[in-house]
């Protein structure tokens, strides 16, 4: 008799510890997960006074949000005055869905095509603009004054 209230006991508190662990388990795994912004994804024609853009140069994305630093993302012309490709395994440029933060949609997007160095002059002006908008991919052709 003694035996049969010890064993109740015992499953009982068996399975009360393991839902609690459950519970406990479930709280701390969805509090981990937290799903990453998609980037946007760009491909196209580079081109630097009118000319494709030589192998070696590089396109820089470069999003301000009015945060202190500015975002860059960059990937090199290849072939000469391509960069990315519209095949689902070609590369391309993507801009956010990186551990930099959330990019808000709908902010711009400037673009330069360069021999490695972002122009510091504000005149020289970008070679096209766009809006950012998690998970999109956009064929963007950029013509670098």
């Amino acid at each position: 008799m003694m035996k049969k209230k010890y064993q109740v006991k015992w499953i009982l508190g068996l399975g009360i510890g393991l839902v609690a662990m459950a519970l406990a388990g479930g709280v701390t795994f969805a509090s981990v997960t937290a799903t990453p912004q998609l980037p946007h994804s760009f491909f196209g024609g580079a081109y630097v006074d009118g000319v494709p853009a030589p192998d070696g140069y590089t396109v820089t994305a470069v999003v301000d949000q009015g945060m202190p630093t500015e975002r860059h993302y960059t990937l090199p012309v290849s072939p000469e005055g391509k960069y990315g490709g519209r095949g689902f395994m070609d590369r391309k440029l993507k801009v956010g869905g990186d551990r930099q933060g959330v990019i808000h949609q709908g902010s711009m997007v400037r673009f330069y095509v360069t021999d490695g160095q972002l122009p510091t002059k504000p005149s020289t002006g970008s070679a096209a603009e766009s809006r950012f908008y998690a998970g999109d991919i956009t064929r963007l052709h950029l013509h670098q004054p």
